[in-house]
């Protein structure tokens, strides 16, 4: 069964919706870490650039 078929057959028997379920958890899981790296990321960034000013 190709990509085609499968995408077609889960539109006829779920619909639009059928393509998002499950979202709602994997977004539960992934938004807090990705917020938290990027926060990490932010500081890290701005400890390194101030400790370069410093030498």
């Amino acid at each position: 069964m190709e990509y085609q078929d499968i995408r077609t057959v889960g539109m006829l028997f779920e619909g639009v919706r059928g393509f998002y379920k499950g979202i709602t958890p994997n977004l539960l899981k992934n938004v807090p870490i990705s917020s938290i790296a990027y926060i990490v990321y932010g500081k890290v960034l701005k400890l390194l650039k101030s400790a370069r000013g410093k030498d």
